[in-house]
């Protein structure tokens, strides 16, 4: 909780599951932080036990995401893999899309500026290169 010329904040983070030819996507907007992420990770759960082989994770209404919002993206990302299954991350906005960059510009997630960027990655007539470990968060943004 933030306390700012004496009114609280409270983050919050707003979920919405919606369909897509690929799988389901899931949509966020708020704040991803350690006082929300709960609530994604419980979706993300959920959805893994249904065993899709694609997820799409839209970001692009974050405010903000911490550093604890960016583990739990990057462990999703690395237990998917593991699984054998994919997912990309829509980040449209410049200042949610530069967190997921490491230095020299290598994205350490498989992160698209719209869903359907990630569709056609997805389908295979884009790239979605092989991960490479995170190294660095931006913090310039």
């Amino acid at each position: 909780m933030d306390n700012t010329a004496g009114h609280a904040h409270y983050s919050t983070l707003h979920i919405a599951r919606v369909p897509s030819e690929l799988g389901p996507v899931i949509r966020c907007s708020g704040e991803l932080t350690v006082a929300t992420g709960e609530s994604l990770r419980r979706e993300l759960n959920l959805l893994s036990s249904l065993r899709h082989p694609t997820l799409l994770l839209d970001v692009s209404g974050c405010r903000s995401i911490d550093a604890d919002g960016v583990l739990l993206l990057v462990d999703t990302d690395r237990r998917m893999h593991e699984q054998g299954r994919r997912l990309a991350i829509i980040a449209d906005a410049a200042s949610t899309a530069c967190i997921f960059e490491a230095p020299g510009g290598e994205g350490i997630l498989p992160v698209f500026p719209t869903q359907a960027a990630a569709e056609l990655a997805l389908r295979g007539v884009g790239s979605i290169s092989d991960h490479r470990p995170l190294t660095a968060i931006r913090t310039d943004c």
